[in-house]
């Protein structure tokens, strides 16, 4: 007796084979990697999925998420921007205002009451008249200096009320190519990258650091001229990760850690320790004494806390349970404690491992 098929029996038949057959060219096709994606939905930038042959055919929602996070930075950070100068006491308009050129350089808002971060360069003289323009054109007296030796940043005050306020971020948690915006001015910002993060260490006399300094910066894939002097440095959650000076950012985590004396004692107070050293996680040529660590390349003065302890020669591995390495130095490894704070030194002498304590300036 023979077997007859219906019309839909075919169809199905039909419709099994160029599936197989669609799913068989498929991953042909993405296995030589000559594969584009319509942009539907989200893709995990970070998956480990994606390579360098993806391209994006609709990069629309990517470009309009990127100008949402500006917008938000403009409107919650170039309000807290203030660009200073020298005080004018002219009364009469065409004297009194000031421009462009006689910008000494920003800063932004840190408290609603009045306290302002700045740089050493934009305020050169801690006992001068400044005075202080911020959102709205409003002009403020800027005074009551204080300057915080082992960054160069300045914090000052205005007598105001109600401010604005920037929100600090951590710069810790930066890294190599990360994408940042650069808050230039009051109405001024723009896009660029993390090139590095580290000394410049460009000549030998420079090579030499001293852990009662913070010398690491942030250095950015764009030039930085005189005129971004006390901007800010931004992550893309509209935090600040840093203040512009000389040409590169202080990193953020320097200066907030003295935030609080500032706000409850209108003062400023490190642990010192007196030693000058090769960062050796950062030099080339210098794997004879090691891969990291602090080389002590002279004697500790009398009056430093080092003295009689930490000889030269010393490579100073940790501080207490801190590791010195490539993120970090021994600068960054002090910073976290105290005058008058206790700590050990773990010290390669001669080949040999020992600990020492020091008490901290």
């Amino acid at each position: 007796m023979a077997i007859k098929f219906s019309n839909s029996f075919y169809f199905i038949i039909l419709a099994i084979f160029f599936g197989a057959l669609s799913g068989i060219l498929g991953f042909i096709i993405i296995g030589t990697g000559n594969f584009k994606i319509p942009f539907v939905g989200t893709i995990n930038y970070a998956g480990s999925n994606l390579d360098s042959n993806i391209v994006i055919q609709q990069p629309r929602s990517v470009v309009l998420e990127q100008d949402t996070q500006i917008q938000q930075i403009e409107n919650d950070l170039l309000p807290t921007v203030i660009n200073v100068y020298r005080t004018n006491k002219s009364t009469d308009p065409l004297s009194s205002a000031y421009t462009q050129s006689d910008v000494l350089g920003r800063g932004f808002v840190l408290t609603a009451d009045g306290w302002v971060i700045s740089t050493a360069k934009a305020i050169s003289n801690l006992k001068g008249q400044y005075s202080a323009v911020g959102y709205q054109n409003k002009k403020y007296a800027l005074d009551n200096f204080l300057l915080d030796n082992a960054t160069g940043v300045i914090f000052g005050h205005m007598a105001a009320s109600n401010l604005s306020v920037a929100k600090i971020g951590r710069s810790s948690d930066l890294h190599l190519g990360q994408t940042v915006v650069v808050v230039s001015g009051r109405n001024q910002l723009s896009l660029t990258t993390i090139a590095k993060i580290g000394y410049d260490l460009r000549q030998n006399k420079d090579l030499a650091l001293n852990s009662d300094y913070l010398r690491k910066r942030i250095y950015l894939a764009q030039t930085l001229s005189d005129d971004f002097e006390g901007g800010l440095l931004v992550n893309f959650k509209g935090e600040v990760i840093g203040i512009i000076s000389g040409g590169s950012a202080i990193p953020a985590d320097y200066f907030s850690t003295v935030m609080t004396q500032v706000l409850s004692k209108q003062q400023i107070t490190r642990a010192t320790l007196g030693v000058d050293y090769l960062d050796l996680s950062q030099i080339d040529g210098l794997i004879a004494f090691g891969d990291k660590g602090a080389y002590v390349v002279y004697e500790p003065l009398k009056d430093t806390a080092a003295y009689g302890v930490v000889k030269k020669g010393d490579v100073i591995k940790k501080v207490n349970d801190i590791e010195l390495n490539n993120f970090v130095g021994l600068a960054e490894a002090v910073s976290n404690y105290q005058p008058n704070d206790r700590v050990e030194l773990l010290v390669n002498r001669g080949g040999q491992d020992l600990t020492v304590a020091v008490t901290l300036k």
